[in-house]
């Protein structure tokens, strides 16, 4: 049984593998830290290369976004210009109907002022013929005078002298 380990030869085989794996371990956590620390880097490196990029991005819809907001104002602007053109055309043009309107509706009014009173008048003038012609036919009648003819020159004294007020 000589052939067996003694206990300070096993002992010391467990201190020399315990050291071994201790190496290893130190070793493999040695390697995961660099492995970490490249891993990081390019990480760090991937992220900085992506915020570039989509600061740049940004940048350039800025950009666009600025000259197209640039270009509609124009457009508005023109737009808006054009419109107010043609609002004070068509105003000015409403306008100037109004006044024709106003002028022609003066002119009515004058011509006819006269003419009112002529037609009033006349007709005041026949409704009294009338009355005097019913009134006193009969006494003319029976003198020999015809009412008819009564009737008729008094028609043809008004039209005399509507026409005499009124010359056209």
């Amino acid at each position: 049984m000589d052939d067996a380990p003694s206990r300070p030869e096993i002992d010391s085989k467990f201190a020399a593998s315990e050291a071994r794996t201790d190496t290893m371990f130190a070793q493999l956590a040695g390697e995961m830290r660099t492995g970490f620390a490249a891993l990081r880097g390019e990480i760090a490196s991937s992220i900085a290369e992506l915020r570039g990029e989509l600061a740049s991005s940004i940048a350039e819809l800025r950009g666009e976004l600025t000259s197209s907001i640039a270009e509609l104002r124009g457009e508005m602007t023109s737009s808006t210009t054009a419109l107010r053109g043609e609002i004070a055309s068509s105003i000015a043009e409403l306008k100037g109907e109004l006044a024709a309107m106003n002028a022609r509706i003066a002119a009515v009014e004058r011509t006819t002022a006269g003419t009112k009173a002529t037609i009033i008048g006349t007709g005041i003038g026949v409704v009294a013929v009338v009355i005097g012609v019913m009134a006193y036919g009969a006494t003319w009648f029976g003198l020999g005078i015809n009412a008819n003819d009564v009737a008729e020159r008094t028609a043809l004294k008004a039209v005399q002298e509507y026409s005499r007020q009124n010359p056209r």
